[in-house]
């Protein structure tokens, strides 16, 4: 096999998912072994959750009597 073989190999190899390939005959033996693609890293989504009212005092109901406690001054 010659060089130009192997790079009309490695050329089709090159559009495929074949990351390994052997190839032996009497005279040659070629071992081609390619790493796996880098695989594209995504960083986790955030999510906000809705801010959460402050629980607020009750109003004072319409019917409750104001109550002055204190001594009143007249002139």
């Amino acid at each position: 096999m010659k060089t130009k073989e192997i790079k009309a190999v490695l050329a089709l190899l090159d559009g495929t998912d074949v990351t390994e390939l052997e190839y032996e005959d009497e005279s040659i033996r070629v071992a081609v072994r390619r790493g796996a693609p880098a695989q594209a890293v995504v960083a986790p989504t955030v999510v906000h959750s809705p801010a959460v009212a402050a629980a607020s005092a009750p109003a004072p109901s319409a019917s409750a009597e104001v109550v002055h406690s204190g001594h009143v001054v007249t002139s």
